[in-house]
């Protein structure tokens, strides 16, 4: 990115047990500034390899694993480790990385949005 963010965060991405790192998350968000990203999160294995990029939009995100991209809904910045933390479980390679931080934000954002819209949740 070209420009400073205006805030940064890195934080562990640990597995179910809660005590084995998997990797680490970094939450960058930027200023809004026209066609650039207001977030990018950074999906990183513990060997500090990046596994996968996702610049998040008003509108979209664009998810970068290796030479794969994809254009999907905005991820909450909220959400990372989470989602980070199934990029890491479940991602063998790009494509299946690339799957899992997919399937994750949808699943995620779901119960999030229903309740934003006023529906009661079990």
């Amino acid at each position: 990115m070209a420009t400073e963010p205006k805030a940064h965060e890195t934080k562990p991405v640990l597995a179910a047990d809660g005590h084995t790192t998997l990797g680490f998350c970094e939450v960058k968000k930027y200023r809004r500034s026209s066609g650039q990203p207001l977030k990018e999160i950074i999906i990183r294995d513990t060997a500090m390899t990046c596994v996968a990029t996702i610049y998040v939009y008003k509108l979209h995100s664009r998810v970068h694993c290796g030479s794969l991209a994809v254009e999907g809904q905005p991820v909450d910045s909220k959400l990372a480790v989470d989602i980070a933390r199934a990029a890491l479980e479940y991602g063998q390679d790009a494509q299946t990385t690339l799957k899992s931080i997919l399937e994750a934000a949808q699943r995620l954002s779901l119960p999030r949005q229903q309740s934003s819209q006023g529906k009661v949740l079990d």
